[in-house]
């Protein structure tokens, strides 16, 4: 997803389950459901969510938008990305989102993010099994999130 937001001319930095198109545009990827969420956020509790990514470039970034269209062209679908993103309809309307809630859950995974990024381990979970697996992993980051909650 990220590199498709480069290729589009956005920024495509990743921060948790953030991905930035640009400073208010981003795309929020669920890491339990894998869903994609196109949002726009002009404050950290301030957020106008996008049905998607075509709907949230057309209204907020017109030349981001105009490189969407071109690579539209050459079949986006050839990507293997999410329907979210080459959803070829346009929606004018945002639903508004306030709260915090899934910067909450970006803020762990940024955690999780400086072990494979730096090689430093922030965490540790003694229940981790030796063999990983997809399975396991959506455990371990559903009893993170669950054990914050308890902490809050």
């Amino acid at each position: 997803v990220s590199q498709f937001v480069k290729e589009i001319g956005g920024n495509g930095e990743i921060h948790g389950c953030i991905v930035d198109i640009d400073y208010y545009n981003h795309l929020y990827i669920n890491p339990i459901d894998g869903t994609i969420v196109p949002y726009y956020a002009d404050s950290v509790i301030d957020k106008y969510v996008y049905k998607n990514l075509q709907s949230l470039l057309k209204c907020n970034c017109t030349d981001l938008f105009l490189n969407y269209k071109k690579l539209q062209e050459k079949n986006l679908k050839n990507y293997n990305l999410p329907t979210i993103i080459y959803d070829s309809k346009i929606y004018k309307k945002a639903i508004y989102v306030g709260g915090t809630e899934m910067y909450r859950i970006s803020r762990i995974i940024k955690g999780l993010q400086y072990t494979t990024k730096y090689n430093i381990v922030r965490l540790w979970n003694n229940r981790i099994d030796y063999k990983p697996n997809k399975e396991l992993g959506q455990l371990i980051i559903r009893n993170m999130i669950i054990s914050e909650d308890k902490n809050e």
